[in-house]
Order: C-alpha cells, then structure tokens, then sequence
C-alpha cells in the first residue's frame, strides 16, 4: 500500500511541475521570442506568457508589428 501512495505522490507532484511551472515557462519564453520580433515590450509579453500561457503565444502570433517613429515619419 505505501508503495501505491509514493507512486501517486509521483505522478501528482509530476504534473504539479509540468502544468505549473514547465509549460508557462515555455509560453512565457516564446511570448518573449515572439514580441522581440515585433518590437513590442518583452517584459510585458513575458509576464502575459506565465500568466495566460498559450493564449499570449497566440496573441503575439497575431498581432501586427509597431512601427518605429522613423518609419511613421516617411509615410506622411
């Protein structure tokens, strides 16, 4: 019986880490990644990647990149 009880422990404390600190890292990482690229805040798209995981991945995929001022200038 206790052999059954560590095995449970195991798998709970398994998926404890991975659903809690694996995977929101992953999302926060690429959240990051993607927002770099896009030249939007990469501190905010981190946080957004812990917090809302594959949501703000999706969210980065999504939007536009800023336009620098530089590049506003030319078009007016």
């Amino acid at each position: 019986m206790a052999g059954e009880e560590v095995a449970l422990l195991s798998e709970i404390t398994s998926i404890f880490i991975w659903g809690f600190i694996v995977v929101p890292l992953i999302c926060a990482v690429a959240s990051l990644l993607l927002a770099r690229s896009k030249g939007r805040n990469e501190t905010i798209a981190f946080f957004l990647g812990l917090v809302f995981g594959i949501f703000a991945v999706i969210y980065y995929l999504i939007c536009s990149p800023v336009k620098k001022e530089e590049e506003k200038g030319k078009e007016i």
